[in-house]
């Protein structure tokens, strides 16, 4: 199953289009330094490593962050380049100076994922640096000096061409990523009023089941725009100007989320009392309309502001539960409107109609910046064997210095193309090492065949560089598309620059024979050194999803009702969708190895699908307490959500100790006191949650293992379990 997984991963392409802007960026990054180097300057070879890097590198997002980035990456490797170049000699001083250098190194700089994305991208090209110093090296101080002036000088040339010839504006990088996000809840809305039936009651049981698939794309959006706003706003704190704005509109996407769930999940309950279908979805279009509005105004920087912001979004009358909620709903997406145009018209944000609690939660720490950490802080909590951050950098150090010492030993011909494999293969978790194992070596097989066909029959230096110029730009630009075809137009790249410096057309078929000789390394280390199986790995993630809903549970059943609680409930909330979105990806994984077998994969897949649900009704159940007259009382609120809190954290307790729940023959009433008051609709705050919970556990004692009950009570046809 493992290898099935691997196969169909290596193959499968992501659904977004070729970066066609980067690949250009990075084609002219390395190819102007390559021009020089092959008309009189050959140590600015260099400086094409470093164009490139630094162009790849820099994915966008605030500027503070790139410049950090490529600065970070300039030091790094330029430190590199030195040692490598003075340890790389063969002989037996040398190798064993080297291999131990690399042993530390691929130990220290491994642990740079503990730190941000932006620090491991910048270990992982250093590391390809000081990997490509030995195996050029030098002992003369002179060539030295020039080899790392000329990496200076790309890593220069590349900050002017992606920082500085563009116009820089500081919150471009953040005003898109909150224009994404608004956009993504527009797409959202558009999928609800596709699934929408025209004839109420007529949604089958399994109604809004595709819809749940969206959640964690949508979080995953909102928080991109926290990181780039917070990287953003960094060093301008307590400006009211366009920061605080867009991070005001960072909460309105957080609060309109949850409301857009539990539209989803009242419309799915099909009460003849709530709106027609044909109804809903006129509603929902406007929303969706408007969402798109806002989401212009935000990216386009206020052109279009004037014409759209006269248009306002005329709300729902009807006193029914769904179209309070759509209420709600039309007026946080009218303030959302309001706050982008007052970015560009310069209206005073205190004059600003804003949701309940006005800014409190958008100007502290809980929408833009994760609290600050101790230099060395990231790296204490991950020193021990049971990280997979320190396993996995361990893994890295012992493979590279392996690598390099057989390269020395052996004298391998071009060997940093064996220990570059090792280096780029090598995956914390072991199905991402197959799957990328796969892809860099069909995809240097076939840019080994390009390359062979291009230096047969191509010889003008002219045509050939503008050849490898457009497979540099080719190979970033679907990078982001699937790794197999970045190797298949990267390998001709690099094998056509070394060609032209030394005529030699077996490059191609070394290129092919020492990736395929880094692949088996880098698969024996996944294999042999503290393999990080999911299966180990994913009931603890799934516990920690739990604890997230039941720590969830007990702040919506904890704050007083009224407007101001889906601003209250943000963090918990948020919490709850990283562990989710945590558990989606364990579980993806896990489905990829070996040990996966169909009955197993099934019980975790069905926890997943439970918990994201549980998840979605808890959000419907936080926006019904933000009606005058909510379903259930304060105490019964608190009642209830004491109880489910207790239930789920047991769920939690038993994932974690691996032992099934015993679940009992009987379902527990929704209340122990007196019952929730009659009201139309779906009531999800008791007997709905009260067979969620039990459906999960009832999930977890299947997942965790055969030692489950033998016989457990079914929920009653029609409950809200059995429709699960």
């Amino acid at each position: 199953m493992a290898l099935r997984g691997a196969v169909g991963d290596a193959f499968r392409l992501a659904p977004a289009r070729p970066a066609i802007a980067l690949g250009l960026r990075t084609a002219l990054a390395s190819m102007v330094p390559a021009v020089l180097a092959y008309n009189g300057y050959p140590a600015a070879i260099f400086a094409v490593t470093a164009g490139f890097l630094a162009a790849a590198t820099d994915k966008g997002g605030a500027y503070r962050t790139r410049a950090r980035t490529l600065f970070g990456l300039a030091l790094t490797s330029t430190l590199a380049l030195a040692l490598g170049s003075a340890l790389g000699e063969r002989t037996v001083a040398s190798t064993i100076a080297a291999t131990l250098v690399v042993l530390v190194w691929g130990v220290v700089f491994g642990m740079a994922p503990a730190y941000s994305d932006e620090a491991a991208s910048v270990s992982s090209s250093s590391t390809t640096v000081l990997l490509v110093g030995l195996a050029f090296p030098t002992t003369d101080l002179a060539a030295l000096e020039t080899r790392v002036g000329w990496m200076v000088a790309g890593f220069a040339w590349a900050a002017v061409l992606t920082l500085g010839l563009w116009t820089v504006r500081v919150y471009e990088p953040a005003r898109r990523a909150v224009a994404t996000a608004f956009e993504s809840l527009a797409d959202y809305t558009g999928r609800l009023i596709a699934a929408e039936p025209h004839q109420a009651g007529s949604r089958p049981s399994s109604w809004g089941d595709d819809l749940q698939a969206e959640h964690r794309t949508l979080r995953d959006t909102i928080e991109v725009a926290r990181r780039v706003l917070a990287a953003t706003r960094r060093g301008r704190r307590g400006e009211a100007g366009r920061g605080a704005r867009l991070l005001a509109l960072v909460e309105v996407v957080e609060r309109a989320f949850p409301l857009l769930i539990a539209i989803t999940d009242l419309a799915g309950a099909g009460d003849p009392s709530l709106p027609s279908g044909e109804q809903l979805q006129q509603d929902l279009a406007r929303v969706q309309t408007r969402l798109r509005q806002v989401a212009s105004v935000v990216r386009t920087e206020g052109r279009t502001a004037p014409e759209l912001a006269r248009a306002s979004l005329v709300p729902p009358a009807s006193e029914e539960q769904l179209s309070s909620l759509l209420s709600q709903l039309a007026r946080l997406v009218e303030i959302a409107m309001r706050i982008a145009v007052s970015m560009y018209d310069d209206t005073p944000i205190q004059e600003l109609d804003l949701p309940p609690g006005g800014l409190t939660t958008v100007e502290g720490e809980a929408v833009g910046t994760p609290p600050r950490r101790g230099l060395f802080e990231p790296i204490q909590q991950n020193l021990s064997t049971r990280s997979l951050i320190f396993r996995h950098a361990a893994r890295l150090g012992i493979t590279l210095a392996l690598a390099v010492a057989l390269v020395h030993a052996f004298d391998v011909r071009r060997g940093y193309w064996v220990t570059l494999t090792v280096s780029l293969l090598l995956q914390p978790h072991a199905p991402a090492a197959f799957t990328k194992i796969l892809q860099r070596v069909g995809g240097t097989v076939c840019g080994g065949i390009i390359a062979s066909l291009v230096a047969t029959y191509v010889h003008a230096r002219l045509l050939k560089l503008a050849i490898v110029t457009a497979f540099a730009a080719t190979s970033t630009a679907v990078l982001q598309i699937n790794y197999g075809l970045f190797s298949m137009f990267l390998t001709p790249t690099f094998v056509l620059l070394a060609e032209m410096g030394v005529d030699d057309p077996t490059l191609a078929r070394v290129r092919i024979t020492n990736t395929i000789l880094g692949a088996v390394l880098a698969l024996a280390s996944t294999l042999l050194l503290w393999p990080s199986w999911e299966r180990d790995r994913l009931p603890d993630t799934l516990a920690a999803a739990i604890e997230a809903l039941a720590a969830y549970v007990r702040q919506i059943g904890t704050i007083p009702s009224g407007p101001e609680i889906l601003g209250q409930v943000i963090p918990a909330r948020r919490a709850l969708g990283l562990a989710l979105n945590n558990a989606d990806a364990s579980l993806t994984r896990h489905l990829n190895e070996l040990s996966s077998s169909p009955q197993t994969a099934a019980g975790w897949m069905t926890l997943v699908t439970y918990s994201r649900r549980m998840g979605s009704a808890l959000s419907a159940w936080a926006s019904l307490r933000t009606l005058p007259d909510p379903p259930l009382s304060r105490e019964q609120a608190a009642e209830l959500s004491t109880r489910l809190g207790d239930e789920l954290t047991e769920i939690a307790a038993s994932l974690r100790a691996r032992r099934p729940l015993h679940v009992p023959e009987v379902q527990p009433q929704p209340l122990s006191s007196s019952p929730a008051r009659p009201r139309p609709g779906l009531d999800p705050s008791s007997e709905r949650l009260t067979q969620m919970a039990f459906a999960l556990a009832h999930a977890a004692s299947r997942a965790l293992g055969p030692s489950a009950p033998a016989s457990i009570t079914a929920p009653a046809e029609g409950s809200a379990a059995a429709e699960l």
